[in-house]
């Protein structure tokens, strides 16, 4: 584990209502742990959202990486590391490192946020609110950026094809009152099939968000196989709602891009 002052570190003990149905945290729990733990760093370094919101700011995460080796099981406790890690363009990088009870990594992630503001609704660069001496860590332990995804419906790989659509309720929104991040993961993978869920185990996830989602609008998800189920290749589109503007031309417009690895439960170390 990383010994610096920059680096946030908390401890998140694994309850029943953390696990899925094989019995270990869910993928869409721990993606929550890490949202949870860089809101509680932004929170000690005086930039969280409510903070924001008081200077007409906000962050939107843009970007999202995360690589699972191991889901924790019922009463046991992980350590999560986060800290920001760089600026670039509109960027904000923040990493971050999962370790279990014994602290031995079992987890990696890395995310990409954008300063927003309020008024103009158009992104801000990251020194507008600190510079690069006040926060900022740089260190080689996890420092692959996610990158911008692509979704091709057309490969013609696959063995097969879901599509699903979804409501947005009061429930599925955040601090910014649209969409939260966690709600678009567990849509994606309730389009899954079953058999795959009980015999594999989602490895990597990657995320792209590009675009806001809100309150009664009804999202249709689709997921395409490209890798004998081994890689799949995710996307989120909205269907006209009651929060769409009449002018705008797309009734129907990419809301979200994921890809997924997934690998057989013979990786997880025990």
């Amino acid at each position: 584990m990383l010994d610096h002052p920059k680096v946030w570190t908390g401890v998140y003990e694994i309850h029943t209502y953390h696990l899925d149905a094989n019995e270990r945290a869910s993928v869409a729990q721990m993606c929550s742990f890490l949202f949870d733990a860089a809101g509680n760093h932004a929170y000690d370094l005086g930039f969280a959202v409510p903070e924001l919101k008081e200077t007409n700011m906000t962050w939107v995460l843009s970007r999202f990486k995360a690589v699972f080796d191991y889901y924790p099981k019922w009463k046991e406790r992980i350590y999560i590391q986060s800290w920001p890690s760089g600026n670039e363009r509109l960027f904000a990088y923040r990493q971050f490192l999962i370790f279990n009870t014994e602290k031995l990594p079992i987890g990696r992630a890395s995310s990409a946020w954008l300063l927003i503001d309020l008024k103009s609704r158009r992104p801000l660069r990251p020194e507008t609110l600190f510079s690069r001496a006040d926060v900022i860590y740089h260190d080689n332990s996890y420092d692959e950026r996610p990158g911008k995804l692509k979704y091709q419906s057309d490969s013609g790989k696959g063995s097969f094809e879901d599509t699903r659509t979804f409501e947005v309720l009061y429930s599925d929104l955040d601090l910014n009152n649209h969409v939260t991040s966690v709600s678009y993961i567990k849509w994606i993978l309730e389009t899954i099939p079953l058999e795959k869920r009980n015999t594999m185990f989602l490895n990597t996830l990657q995320i792209n968000y590009l675009a806001e989602a809100h309150y009664g609008e009804t999202l249709e998800v689709s997921t395409i196989d490209i890798e004998n189920g081994r890689q799949l290749i995710h996307s989120i589109s909205r269907q006209q709602g009651i929060n769409s503007s009449p002018q705008d031309e797309n009734t129907k417009a990419r809301v979200a891009i994921a890809h997924t690895s997934w690998k057989r439960p013979v990786s997880l170390p025990e």
